[in-house]
């Protein structure tokens, strides 16, 4: 750097010898003048240096709460478009120029709001699937209705849109009784609902399972609610004794979540 060449020379100048007086005059004013010049032009660059870094500081510090109120605003609306401030308020940080300190707060700052926007699509994911679910209850039991009383159930499942999906299979030879008793159970279980002392040869049968699975374990496969719902209406034709049951203990489940 410049300044340091200077005053390595200052020194130099320090360590000379004598020369006459008139000629030393002269040289140490004309070497005094590039000196000044020299420190006047850093003192300069200091300050402007300064003045951006506060200047940046301020503009991020806007970008910052532009992006904190953009994602309270998107929270609260229930709105899954991550808003652009965010994105804005990470792509500034990444060039801007700040003080080490300060870059450090605000990505903290980012990372926090990263945070709160994660945890929010969770939410949204965890309501949606809660939405599904209970929809597909509801339509479950429109079309046990329908099949009871022998009517055609093609217009309802026309209307399911993509939900019809878990009834493709659905008739009258596919129930099973003893095998929707034992999915109401594992609902049961699933939710913490205590079942009726009449299922308790089926509940020993499941903590069986559960415990040959390793104590503490769990059937991911047969036994979340998504699991269970599938195969439920696949074979839960008609009106059957465990239907409410079964729709209660997902409901808990979905509200547990």
């Amino acid at each position: 750097e410049l300044v340091d060449k200077i005053k390595s020379l200052q020194k130099t100048w320090a360590s000379t010898g004598p020369i006459p007086q008139r000629i030393e005059d002269k040289l140490w004013l004309n070497f005094r003048n590039v000196c000044d010049k020299v420190f006047e032009r850093r003192d300069k660059a200091k300050l402007e240096k300064s003045s951006l870094l506060k200047a940046n500081i301020e503009s991020t510090i806007n970008l910052s709460k532009s992006a904190t109120a953009a994602l309270e605003d998107a929270i609260g609306n229930k709105s899954a478009v991550q808003p652009g401030q965010l994105q804005e308020f990470e792509s500034t940080l990444r060039k801007i120029d700040l003080p080490t300190q300060s870059k450090n707060d605000f990505y903290k700052s980012l990372r926090s709001l990263e945070a709160m926007w994660r945890k929010h699509l969770m939410f949204l994911a965890k309501e949606n699937h809660k939405k599904e679910i209970a929809q597909i209850l509801e339509l479950d039991g429109r079309l046990a209705m329908l099949e009871e009383a022998r009517e055609d159930v093609s217009k309802l499942l026309h209307e399911a849109g993509p939900h019809a999906k878990y009834f493709k299979n659905r008739n009258s030879k596919n129930i099973d009784l003893r095998e929707l008793n034992e999915l109401v159970v594992r609902a049961e279980l699933d939710a913490n609902i205590p079942s009726p002392e009449t299922d308790k040869e089926i509940l020993l049968k499941i903590q069986v399972e559960r415990l040959n699975e390793g104590l503490g374990k769990r059937n991911i496969e047969t036994e979340l609610p998504d699991k269970l719902l599938a195969r439920w209406c696949q074979i839960a034709y008609g009106k059957n004794a465990f239907r409410k049951r079964f729709h209660d203990a997902l409901n808990s489940s979905m509200d547990s979540l």
